[in-house]
């Protein structure tokens, strides 16, 4: 297929390294998270000698996170994004086994995992993300040789465990069976693999100074599920996963979104507060992902599902994983090349685990089915956003009484109707919280909400240009978001000049929005209603620019 992900199944079983079990018979996952300090002793990071940059990062990383010194290895490479499977075993594998069997963090002389062995393996920038297939292999083949190299490295302990094979093909991750995200590790056949990348050293560097933001303020925010609304058909699965996780967001408290149109979201739509964004299907990143509509919270993940969503992790507006760091997410997951469907991630399973208290490299192992395959894994493995339990993060959030008390509120309201407040308790508890904080962005957002789907037209457009007034200059996808729905109201309330001059605003202020042909058809109806014959004349001419660029 031209959009590959074939739906086929995922790999089949491999023997589970000796002595070990998947902990299937354990219904309930009892979180413990390992302390800081176990964490960092259990984390190796690489870094590539010939890119000065991946030093600096690879310091940055194990500075902040108190990892020990000796548990850097020094790769010698080429900075280049692909690697030759022979290159790959000489250059990458074979030194850093050496290396880490070497510290006792890996196997024994005797070929056994070492009791000090490490769970997290990071790799920073400069470090290839991909094994190139071999000249004239089939991508669409379940046993080409090419693969991501984080996914290769994660099947060490698997290869070396097991009787020696081959390299072509997935093998099963193990990590998807089990229960407990704190046995992960090299006795259960993963090293969980993650790089710190992308398409700029800075943007590779800043990946843990968000992480970290995150684990102390908490991640808060908005989440976006853009599923293509499937009812049957074998990519149905992808749809099923989408769902799953927005369900597991939903109940969780977070303010969540469901698009289930065929097409991607548009460029007229922007983005804003976003905590977690999954959707597919694109080839390169679209709409607001493209025209920069979209703002996200510290600590964010941003995952689109798409065969080559990660085939140039160094790019800013081709495929999706380069274009979704550059927009500011923390972490995220992509592929190199064709996956197969049922081999990319279990984004709902990953969700699961990452809100009950997983480190991100935990869920995304879990949520993972196979190994020596095409997954690259974007981000700090160690960030644990959701250790805290929710009334420890809410009350630390009020304590600073900062821009997260208003997203913790958020959170606390919709996990009190879930349990069966009355809407109106809560809708009455919010009014008064968004009057103490004078416009609260969260809390004016909620509020909006409510007040829409009663129709209260006029109290949603007073909270909406009480947030205006409020509003930090700074936040540039905020204020469109704020325009747009302040015309909106406006609209329906037949204040069609005002709706007008707003709609103006957005055109002058967001240069983005004159390509797009639904913002203008917008603009152009409220244009009528009011009478702007110049905006009219303007209006026009955008349309037939973006006409003769087509």
């Amino acid at each position: 297929m031209i959009c590959g992900l074939c739906p086929l199944p995922a790999a089949e079983d491999q023997t589970l390294p000796p002595g070990e079990n998947t902990d299937s018979d354990q219904k309930v996952i009892v979180l413990q998270p390992p302390t800081d300090e176990e964490e960092a002793a259990r984390t190796a990071v690489v870094y590539n000698k010939h890119h000065p940059a991946s030093l600096e990062i690879a310091r940055h990383y194990i500075q902040l996170r108190n990892i020990p010194e000796d548990h850097l290895i020094e790769l010698s490479l080429p900075f280049t994004a692909g690697i030759e499977r022979a290159d790959y075993e000489q250059r990458i594998e074979m030194p850093i086994r050496e290396a880490l069997s070497g510290k006792n963090l890996l196997m024994t002389s005797s070929n056994t995992v070492s009791t000090n062995a490490i769970r997290y393996l990071v790799l920073c920038r400069g470090i290839p993300f991909v094994i190139l297939n071999q000249k004239g292999e089939d991508q669409n083949s379940r046993d080409k040789t090419g693969a991501a190299v984080d996914s290769e490295l994660a099947s060490l302990p698997l290869r070396l465990l097991n009787s020696p094979r081959g390299f072509d093909g997935q093998l099963r991750c193990f990590a998807s069976g089990l229960s407990n995200p704190y046995i992960i590790s090299p006795r259960t056949g993963v090293l969980m693999t993650a790089r710190l990348d992308g398409p700029s050293d800075r943007i590779a560097n800043s990946l843990v100074d968000k992480a970290l933001q995150a684990e102390k303020e908490g991640l808060w925010g908005k989440c976006l599920f853009d599923v293509r609304g499937l009812t049957n058909s074998g990519y149905l699965q992808g749809d099923l996963w989408l769902r799953g996780a927005s369900e597991v967001c939903r109940l969780y408290g977070f303010e969540t979104r469901v698009d289930t149109r065929s097409e991607t979201v548009s460029g007229d739509v922007p983005l804003d507060a976003l905590a977690f964004y999954a959707g597919w299907y694109d080839y390169n990143a679209s709409g607001p992902f493209k025209n920069g509509l979209v703002e996200f919270m510290p600590g964010a993940f941003a995952y689109h599902l798409h065969s080559f969503s990660a085939q140039n992790i160094f790019t800013t507006s081709n495929h999706w994983v380069g274009p979704l760091l550059d927009r500011g997410a923390t972490c995220t997951i992509g592929y190199v090349d064709e996956p197969f469907l049922g081999c990319t991630l279990n984004v709902e399973a990953f969700a699961d685990w990452l809100m009950r208290g997983a480190s991100f490299g935990e869920a995304a192992y879990h949520a993972l089915p196979s190994l020596s395959w095409q997954t690259t894994v974007i981000g700090d493995p160690l960030y644990r956003p959701f250790k805290l339990t929710f009334i420890d993060r809410y009350m630390e959030a009020l304590s600073r009484n900062s821009d997260q008390s208003g997203w913790a509120e958020v959170v606390a309201a919709n996990r009190a109707l879930i349990k069966g407040e009355q809407p109106e308790i809560a809708v009455s508890a919010m009014e008064d919280e968004f009057k103490a904080r004078a416009g609260d962005y969260a809390e004016g957002g909620w509020l909006l909400s409510c007040y829409e789907k009663e129709k209260k037209w006029e109290d949603a457009l007073k909270v909406c240009q009480q947030m205006l007034k409020k509003l930090d200059p700074s936040s540039p996808v905020r204020r469109c978001s704020l325009l747009m729905k302040e015309a909106e109201l406006c609209a329906q309330m037949k204040k069609y000049d005002l709706a007008n001059s707003r709609f103006s605003i957005l055109y002058e202020e967001y240069p983005a929005l004159r390509m797009e042909k639904g913002f203008l058809e917008r603009w152009k109806k409220i244009a009528k209603s009011a009478k702007a014959r110049s905006d009219l004349r303007k209006i026009q001419e955008a349309l037939r620019q973006i006409e003769d660029s087509e």
